[in-house]
């Protein structure tokens, strides 16, 4: 896979997963009670975090390995 190509992913994923991360942490603050939640507050926060997590750290290994090269 293109290194390009590869960074935009992480960077894609790096972002959404922040942002779903920060509204997910507003809706356990504010407590706002929804019917029928598909995926569960917590357990979206939880992968959230997991996502946000390891593509910062392929994206970092990936600037790195760009710095030596």
């Amino acid at each position: 896979m293109n290194k390009k190509i590869l960074e935009a992913l992480l960077s894609f994923l790096l972002f959404g997963s922040g942002a779903t991360g920060l509204m997910m942490i507003w809706v356990l603050i504010a407590e706002y009670k929804v019917d029928d939640w598909i995926v569960w507050p917590p357990v979206l926060l939880t992968v959230s975090i997991v996502m946000f997590f390891l593509s910062w750290s392929i994206l970092n290994f990936i600037k790195k390995k760009n710095r030596e090269e």
